[in-house]
């Protein structure tokens, strides 16, 4: 009877450990499940807002514009700028500057304009979600005076080369050699006028 004693006690002494081995062991098994929330959603990243500045101090073959970025899409700006084009609507794919990055206003210098021409502006920011573009403006450089219409070629001083013969509609421009100038001040085939 003794032994069915034993057998009996040790039974209940192994339930007890079982069921206390299963209270302190289920925390740590649904701490082992996989959580099922999906982690929060990250920030998505839109085109920048960006505004073209008027256009401003038109010569023959340049002019000023810019733009501000006011918000960077969420995004660091990787470029911005102005486009330009004698066609509407102008892109990157056009002309255009690079002036620096980042959100704030920027100073464009638009130059290798032709003379007496309609041009079309936009500002111009660009981050990873892609480029975005600023109101359209529109100028035209300044025209020569209409008693110069009709003229094929001019001669002008350039600090840089001297004594520059240039074409009318800005296409071509060579610098004169020292015998070309003293052929033209001496009789030469042409008339010229120092400036």
């Amino acid at each position: 009877m003794l032994k069915l004693q034993q057998v009996s006690t040790m039974t209940s002494c192994m339930s007890r450990l079982l069921f206390l081995f299963l209270v302190l062991s289920t925390p740590l098994i649904q701490s082992c499940e996989k959580d099922e929330t999906p982690p929060p959603p990250d920030p998505e990243v839109e085109l920048p807002e960006v505004t073209t500045t008027p256009v401003s101090m038109v010569t023959l073959d340049a002019a000023v514009s810019g733009g501000e970025v006011t918000d960077d899409g969420g995004d660091v700006l990787v470029s911005r700028g102005v486009c330009w084009s004698t066609s509407p609507e102008p892109t990157t794919a056009d002309s255009k500057t690079v002036d620096g990055a980042g959100v704030g206003s920027f100073v464009s210098s638009l130059s290798g304009l032709t003379a007496g021409q309609m041009y079309y502006v936009r500002a111009y920011a660009t981050n990873s979600a892609g480029t975005a573009y600023g109101q359209q403006e529109s100028f035209s450089t300044e025209s020569l005076s209409p008693l110069l219409d009709n003229l094929v070629a001019y001669w002008s001083l350039d600090e840089a080369a001297g004594l520059v013969a240039k074409e009318a509609a800005g296409i071509w421009r060579r610098a004169l050699s020292q015998e070309e100038v003293e052929g033209l001040y001496n009789g030469g085939a042409g008339l010229a006028y120092p400036f």
